[in-house]
């Protein structure tokens, strides 16, 4: 795993890790990512021209998206992976690069694309949303929510197949934002898919998890 050049990999079984010191430090990281993206949109809707309703609609907004995505990993997710990697014995090195060093990564990369759509979208709400808009305000929450499904599949905490159906929608999504809609109109539309997830989508699938 992770080659370097004229070093050669280290044979994953040589790995040493303790999966709940493991699983506590990515968690930290999302964490740091994800308040750093509040801070970020708290600035901004602070230096524009707050008072106006599509701007503080777009606050708002942003605050929700990022409060959706706390809350996809870290209500019963991020729990359930600490205990699994704890528990994985000598496994514990495959589910730790695949779930943490490879799913936690996307998810960071994906909450800071989140925030640059965020700012753009309390920047201008109004202005119609641009190729590169979309790529912004859909694609993060897309990358954001590919991390988290390999880190569900890796990890085996939980069925990841709405993560993927929330992905295609907002795949979709993008189609809508061609005909021309603004900044704050798609932004609405990518939260509303991870509010969905969070609030009908996540109970439903644990209900069928425990049953299971």
């Amino acid at each position: 795993g992770f080659r370097l050049p004229g070093l050669g990999a280290t044979p994953i079984d040589a790995w040493q890790l303790t999966g709940t010191h493991l699983a506590e430090r990515y968690q930290l990281v999302v964490m740091i990512a994800l308040g750093e993206s509040v801070l970020r949109v708290g600035l901004t809707w602070q230096q524009t021209r707050h008072g106006s309703v599509p701007v503080d609609a777009a606050f708002v907004i942003g605050f929700l998206t990022t409060a959706s995505m706390w809350a996809a990993y870290f209500v019963g997710a991020a729990e359930r992976g600490a205990v699994r990697v704890a528990r994985a014995g000598s496994d514990g090195a495959r589910i730790g690069r695949s779930a943490y060093a490879y799913g936690h990564a996307l998810m960071v990369a994906g909450v800071i694309v989140v925030a640059v759509g965020v700012h753009i979208a309390i920047i201008h709400p109004d202005r119609i949303a641009s190729a590169a808009d979309a790529v912004a305000l859909l694609g993060g929450p897309a990358l954001y929510l590919a991390g988290l499904a390999l880190y569900k599949r890796a990890a085996q905490v939980s069925s990841s197949e709405w993560l993927l159906v929330a992905i295609t929608v907002l795949a979709l999504l993008a189609a809508v934002a061609a005909i021309g809609v603004s900044r704050l109109a798609l932004l609405a539309c990518a939260t509303a898919v991870l509010l969905g997830l969070v609030v009908v989508v996540r109970p439903l699938s644990e209900r069928g998890d425990a049953a299971a």
